[in-house]
């Protein structure tokens, strides 16, 4: 489940908070509880622990990392059309606004 709050975090691991609004108005709106969100941010602060410690996956261990070349390539599946449209996802973003 997505949580509303996000890290980003830069090439140089400088890191910020995203989306800080979107996790309040996800409470506004009932879609999570207020314990559910205060739970959210502890979740981040051991992220950002991870960050500033350069810990995995921030270590940059798997920077060479490539796919076995005997696995398969994926294949779409035949109903990739039947995703839902991209209004749905304005219309999320709109309410999480406020607008």
């Amino acid at each position: 489940m997505d949580q509303q709050l996000d890290i980003v975090v830069g090439p140089d691991l400088a890191w910020r908070w995203k989306d800080e609004d979107h996790l309040k108005r996800s409470v506004e709106l009932g879609w999570i509880t207020p314990d559910e969100a205060s739970g959210v941010w502890p979740e981040g602060e051991r992220v950002i622990s991870l960050i500033e410690a350069r810990a995995p996956p921030f270590d940059n261990s798997w920077t060479h990392w490539r796919p076995d070349p005997a696995w398969a390539i994926p294949q779409l599946n035949k109903n990739w059309n039947a995703i839902p449209p991209a209004w749905r996802y304005y219309t999320l973003r709109t309410q999480l606004a406020g607008v």
